[in-house]
């Protein structure tokens, strides 16, 4: 209730003019509004989304790692010139760089922690060891930590 109050005063106050800000803090908020989608749906309904959203955690990952260790290799063969990729994705404050060697971190990435504990869970192991390469080779030790101590965690418990 108190944080719906804020919203008038901030228009009041002006930010009406940077409607992008506002749309912006209104993104972060669109989780609890899909959640709240999925779970006050009817029993057949909320079992279809809950599957497609099962086939999205497998798949998107997939497609992530596979599209970023051919970007990686491009960039590390010498096709695909480095500064060409730098210039165009450190514009959109979505990637980060480490060196000039071609590696790099998408925000997205922890996608592939979570896809590749999907797949360790479901015991796709192939696949698991495939995203997570692709998580070393970002050279993030946050989600490699996370994601091996989540599998243990799942192999010790059950």
């Amino acid at each position: 209730m108190l944080g719906t109050s804020f919203i008038p005063i901030g228009l009041i106050s002006g930010s009406l003019h940077e409607v992008k800000d506002i749309l912006f803090d209104l993104q972060q908020l669109m989780f609890f509004f899909i959640m709240a989608l999925i779970f006050f749906q009817n029993d057949n309904n909320a079992k279809m989304i809950v599957e497609r959203f099962n086939k999205y955690i497998f798949y998107i990952p997939i497609v992530m790692g596979i599209v970023y260790v051919i970007l990686f290799s491009l960039i590390n063969i010498g096709v695909f010139p480095f500064n060409l990729f730098y210039n165009w994705a450190s514009s959109t404050n979505e990637f980060f760089f480490r060196g000039e060697d071609g590696y790099f971190f998408y925000k997205g990435f922890f996608f592939l922690g979570i896809g590749s504990i999907y797949c360790f869970i479901n015991k796709r192991y192939l696949i698991f060891f495939f995203l997570l390469f692709c998580i070393l080779l970002s050279q993030t030790r946050g989600i490699v930590l996370v994601t091996l101590a989540v599998c243990a965690l799942y192999y010790i418990l059950n």
